[in-house]
């Protein structure tokens, strides 16, 4: 469900695929990767996943956050690591504005998989940065 109501569809990078099975491996017989804790044939919700961040607060070491604001802070890494904003506003489902709406009809899949896969390795190489202490 996309604020947009435009088909949001993201390809999966290899540790995107590897998080997936392992939580599907998790997931006790449900249909859903992401169960609900209360009735297993149903997902869980965004607000459970709001919970969780509000516990975590103090172990991240920020103040307030939100998930949402794990959006913009892949959107601001995939700039920085070279990605072109066409394909950030493409991966984030945005719609794009004025001449880029009416001329630009171009998708960037290919452009949007290989920018998930750099950011998947910069996921990884800070998670092997954080593991040395």
């Amino acid at each position: 469900n996309s604020k947009n109501r435009k088909a949001h569809k993201v390809p999966l990078s290899p540790l995107a695929i590897k998080l997936f099975s392992e939580l599907y491996a998790l997931r006790d017989e449900s249909d859903w990767v992401l169960p609900s804790f209360t009735d297993n044939d149903s997902p869980m919700t965004e607000r459970v996943i709001s919970r969780a961040a509000n516990r975590a607060q103090e172990v991240v070491g920020i103040d307030k956050w939100v998930p949402h604001d794990l959006r913009r802070t892949a959107a601001t890494k995939m700039a920085g690591l070279g990605v072109a904003i066409p394909v950030v506003e493409k991966i984030l489902n945005h719609t794009m504005g004025g001449v880029m709406e009416v001329y630009n009809r171009h998708p960037y899949w290919e452009e949007r998989a290989e920018a998930l896969v750099r950011w998947s390795q910069e996921i990884e190489s800070i998670i092997a940065k954080d593991s040395v202490y």
